[in-house]
């Protein structure tokens, strides 16, 4: 009885590990909803293969999408994100800012 417990000690990782282990397969749960629209997620993979990231639009946010995205953010010393933030997508040029959007409107 003592061998079975000592062996079943030294095969059961520790609660950290545990908790650890759950919070890595949550982590990846969110990444399956990641709910970008196939418009969208094509607009964001044309700027991504424009500036050299994605080397082709497949129209869904894929692991390739989010690759390209990571390495992205990664070049400019942000923190990656399995979606793009609005930084990222004003530096890809998809989000207008206020000063752009007044002018087109004739206000300025």
């Amino acid at each position: 009885m003592a061998v079975w417990l000592l062996a079943l000690a030294l095969i059961t990782p520790p609660h950290h590990a545990r908790r650890k282990a759950r919070h890595h397969v949550a982590r990846h749960s969110r990444l399956q909803r990641v709910d970008i629209s196939p418009a969208r997620a094509t607009q964001i993979q044309q700027a991504l293969v424009h500036a050299g990231y994605l080397s082709e639009v497949s129209g869904h946010w894929d692991a390739a999408s989010i690759a390209a995205m990571k390495k992205f953010q990664a070049a400019h010393d942000w923190q990656t994100r399995y979606v793009p933030d609005a930084r990222a997508l004003m530096a890809l040029g998809l989000v207008r800012t206020g000063t752009e959007q007044v002018a087109e409107n004739g206000i300025l």
